[in-house]
């Protein structure tokens, strides 16, 4: 009815989205959406913090979340000139 609230499902809840997805695999999902930018930046090849941070035009400390929220899922990885983009994080774009 008019004035009411809708709250958003807890997404550690483990239950379904309206579109069918376990709340852990949207949340997974949104997490992915939100730094596909970044992740695409390394498609030009290896690159350093600041290298992405102008390819993906996002500020220092965003890429810097999304490089530790990327690396820890094994879509970028560590080289001696930065961080690379993995097989799994092409796969991912």
């Amino acid at each position: 009815h008019a004035g009411a609230v809708v709250r958003a499902p807890n997404r550690d809840d483990g239950g379904t989205t309206p579109c069918g997805m376990e709340g852990e695999s949207a949340a997974e999902l949104v997490g992915l959406l939100r730094r596909a930018t970044v992740l695409a930046a390394y498609r030009d090849g290896p690159a350093d913090r600041k290298t992405i941070v102008d390819r993906a035009d996002r500020s220092r400390a965003t890429v810097y979340r999304a490089e530790k929220y990327l690396s820890e899922r094994e879509l970028i990885e560590k080289t001696s000139d930065g961080y690379r983009i993995t097989g799994a994080g092409e796969a991912v774009l």
